[in-house]
């Protein structure tokens, strides 16, 4: 894969826009003013007003009241009031489509410029610090901020430079690691190159090198320009130009040293001074025949031509050009030569003077004396002169060392942050959309910021994986399965920080979404919060009333907390609010369980069920609840309630037979088992056998299913029974109630006459109309009268034998 060196068009800054809350009136004091001056009621017609158009805005507003989240109409109600000088119209529109649309960024600038228009700066300084709180990833909302503190701050240069820097410390630290993230670095680090701040640039440089960026090629090219171009001294940190100093100082040492060794082997100590003074191409012919003169003989003759000239020079007058006119040739060449000592040439006061050593107190110095004591001056003068270009040379050495180890040690660093980025382009490629929009995202792109997830969380850098989740949730706002991983990743890196994210994802962008708000309120409750708890939860149900599952988990949240008034009190709701029949037969059925269990209010958990059935009477399963909320009490709960209830449901106009005849079979069977009075058992059992004989008895046969008994041999086939139960129980009240019909099916049999037959003959009986045939197992042994009928005691048991005796 080719990686681009350099990008800047490539890619769009990440841009941002997010969502608000719709005002609770429509209208302002503005608009009723407007309105009332616009449509007065003629004097002479008292009953016919003129009729009162609505404005533009208003209509909007109450399409907004409608869908809060139509965009468009958002769009052209702002468009609107930016055209208008009613500050509070405008505070209250922007405000609103803000709270709807937070990470809207652009809209945060055209909120901050009509402050500032309206109201000064304060305002729409106020208005920037809640658009970035909003939306800190908006690369563009910065550098607005940044550039508007700059031109309107009134404060001091010094003071004013504290404050631009600020802004632009919080916009790196906020966005600083996004991968577009360039144009703020920049903007950055040339507004710290425009106040020549140059110290501060190198440390924006250090800090960028090491962050993968799209232009991460243009910014170590920026880096070496500045470093090559100023000084080090000036560019440097005081630490790091010390120790490069001295690390340079080290090697120039090291090969002067070495060249000195060498030259102690080579040509005599005069050619190699001459060799180390004299410049390029400076050399005349006259200098270097002196010179050798001088280096053949060992002797002084380097002085005497000097004296000579010297000499010359003061005959005719002019002894001041013999000593400060000689050629640079010449001045190089003797510079090769020591000074004489200080004893020779001082006057004294420690002053280097033209007396000549050998004048004595009352003597005159002679011509040959003034001559030495000149060209001593000029050997001095040229030796410190020599010394200078020796050091300006050393100079320059040192800084190109300094430059280049600088650069070097940046290199390695470049190197590390081109490879990040090689591993990042192909997914920053696939990011089409790194702004905020309430359009969907294409499959591909959603694939695309999984992946990058994925792959980012694998390389272990917090920062960076907080960073990608942020812009990630910028373009993914309206994606719930977004957010949820984010929480969960930082439910083992961060968890302080979930409540945070929470907040955004539940009051802001995913206000409809139930399942990320049960898991907000989970986590608040756990946490010990339940006040917390509470209001996720019904924030929630405000934003989509009538569901079901949020008012149980209200419910539960209370009921686990031993609130049990709240809990009355959101039954109560629940049950006024009920959309619908089945709606108040849940919260009903559930509300007395709650009520009978929990409180232990038997009487009032009645009186629910009972309107319950009042407003739906033929609904069989709420008889169905409510007998079973009679029968679960303790002990074989209250007898006379329990017939209560048998007795309103054969007497419903509105239940069908079928469920009459169920009721009666189970009055029977609760009876059996239960009832403390025989005349009521054959009462019952009267009333059940018109019912079933009413209903046709018999049946057709149809297909049934086996269910094989491990202990009783034959199999018993058995019916399918319409469950006229509610509870836990209704498989072992089917089983009685098949009991009671096969023993009614066998009164009707003649009696089995004496037979060799063997044990185990199996007689089949139709139970009822409609349902299956039953196999009853029973054993003869030829001896007439008595029979002994036993029941089985538990759905699924193995019928018993049935003996003549």
């Amino acid at each position: 894969m080719s990686l681009p060196m350099d990008t800047s068009e490539s890619m769009p800054s990440t841009l941002a826009a997010p969502p608000p809350v719709l005002p609770a009136s429509t209208s302002t004091a503005e608009d009723v003013s407007t309105t009332d001056a616009a449509s007065p009621v003629s004097a002479s017609s008292p009953a016919d007003p003129v009729p009162v158009t609505e404005t533009p805005e208003a209509q909007f507003w109450a399409l907004l009241k409608e869908n809060p989240s139509d965009f468009d109409t958002w769009v052209k109600l702002l468009q609107i009031v930016e055209q208008q000088d009613k500050t509070f119209a405008a505070r209250e529109a922007f405000d609103a489509f803000l709270n709807q649309f937070p990470y809207c960024y652009g809209y945060w600038k055209k909120y901050a410029d009509y402050e500032q228009r309206q109201s000064g700066r304060e305002m729409a300084k106020e208005v920037y610090k809640r658009g970035l709180a909003a939306v800190p990833l908006s690369i563009d909302l910065w550098l607005q901020y940044a550039t508007f503190t700059d031109q309107t701050s009134k404060a001091s240069d010094l003071e004013k430079l504290e404050e631009v820097q600020a802004v632009y410390e919080a916009a790196v630290a906020a966005a600083g690691l996004d991968f577009r993230s360039d144009r703020l670095w920049e903007t950055y680090i040339d507004w710290q190159k425009t106040n020549n701040r140059l110290k501060e640039t190198l440390i924006l440089f250090d800090r960028i090198l090491r962050i993968p960026t799209q232009q991460y090629s243009k910014h170590f090219d920026r880096f070496k320009e500045l470093v090559t171009s100023q000084r080090p001294v000036d560019v440097l940190s005081d630490y790091e130009y010390s120790q490069l100093y001295h690390e340079v100082d080290a090697v120039i040492s090291a090969q002067e040293k070495a060249a000195a060794s060498a030259a102690a082997a080579g040509p005599s100590t005069a050619s190699l001074a001459q060799a180390s003074l004299v410049a390029p191409g400076t050399a005349t012919p006259s200098t270097t025949t002196a010179t050798d003169e001088t280096t053949a003989d060992g002797s002084t003759g380097n002085n005497h031509a000097v004296a000579s000239a010297t000499g010359e020079a003061a005959a005719t007058g002019d002894a001041s050009a013999a000593t400060g006119d000689a050629s640079p040739a010449t001045s190089e060449t003797n510079a090769s030569v020591e000074p004489p000592a200080p004893s020779e040439v001082s006057n004294g006061n420690g002053d280097e003077t033209a007396v000549p050593p050998a004048a004595k107190e009352g003597e005159e110095p002679d011509a040959a004396d003034i001559a030495a004591a000149a060209a001593a001056e000029d050997i001095a003068e040229l030796k410190m002169l020599a010394e200078q270009e020796a050091l300006a040379k050393r100079d320059v050495k040192m800084v190109a060392g300094i430059r280049e180890r600088a650069i070097a040690a940046r290199y390695a660093i470049h190197r590390s942050t081109e490879e990040a980025v090689r591993k990042r382009w192909s997914y920053e490629e696939g990011i089409k959309r790194p702004y905020f929009h309430v359009k969907p995202l294409e499959r591909s792109q959603l694939k695309n910021w999984r992946d990058y997830l994925e792959f980012e969380t694998k390389e272990g850098d917090a920062e960076r994986i907080a960073m990608l989740y942020e812009r990630c949730l910028v373009s993914c706002a309206l994606y719930e399965d977004f957010w949820v991983k984010y929480i969960k990743y930082l439910e083992s890196t961060k968890p302080d920080l979930m409540r945070s994210i929470y907040t955004r994802a539940c009051r802001i962008h995913l206000k409809k979404k139930p399942n990320i708000h049960l898991a907000w309120a989970a986590y608040e409750e756990a946490k010990g919060d339940v006040s917390a708890a509470r209001q996720v939860l019904a924030d929630l149900d405000k934003f989509v009333p009538h569901i079901v599952l949020i008012m149980l988990h209200r419910i539960s949240l209370e009921r686990r907390h031993g609130h049990h008034e709240n809990v009355i009190r959101i039954f109560e709701e629940a049950l006024a609010q009920a959309s619908s029949s089945d709606a108040f037969n849940f919260y009903s059925w559930r509300y007395a369980r709650y009520l009978a269990k929990v409180c232990r209010d038997l009487g009032k958990a009645r009186t629910v069920m009972q309107t319950a059935i009042e407003k739906d009477s033929g609904n069989k399963r709420l008889f169905q609840q409510l007998l079973s909320l009679e029968m679960s009490q303790d002990g074989i709960g209250d007898e006379t309630q329990i017939e209560a209830v048998f007795t309103a449901a054969q007497n419903s106009a509105a239940l069908s037979q079928n469920a009459k005849q169920g009721f009666a079979q189970r009055r029977l069977q609760f009876l059996e088992e239960y009832g403390s009075q025989g005349s009521v058992l054959m009462e019952a059992h009267e009333c059940y056998q018109k019912m079933y004989k009413k209903s046709g008895g018999g049946g057709k046969k149809r297909n049934h299913s086996q269910v094989q008994d491990s202990t009783a041999g034959p199999a018993v086939k058995v019916p399918r029974v319409d469950d006229v139960s509610a509870g836990d129980d209704s498989q072992q009240n089917n089983a009685f109630a098949n009991a009671n019909r096969a023993l009614q099916a066998m009164h009707s049999q003649q009696p089995a006459t004496a037979t060799a037959q063997p044990a185990q003959q199996a007689y089949v009986y139709g139970a009822q109309q409609q349902q299956p045939w039953m196999q009853v197992p029973y054993a003869t042994t030829g001896q007439p009268a008595t029979t002994a009928y036993q029941y089985p005691a538990v759905a699924g048991q193995a019928w018993p034998t049935y003996q003549y005796q």
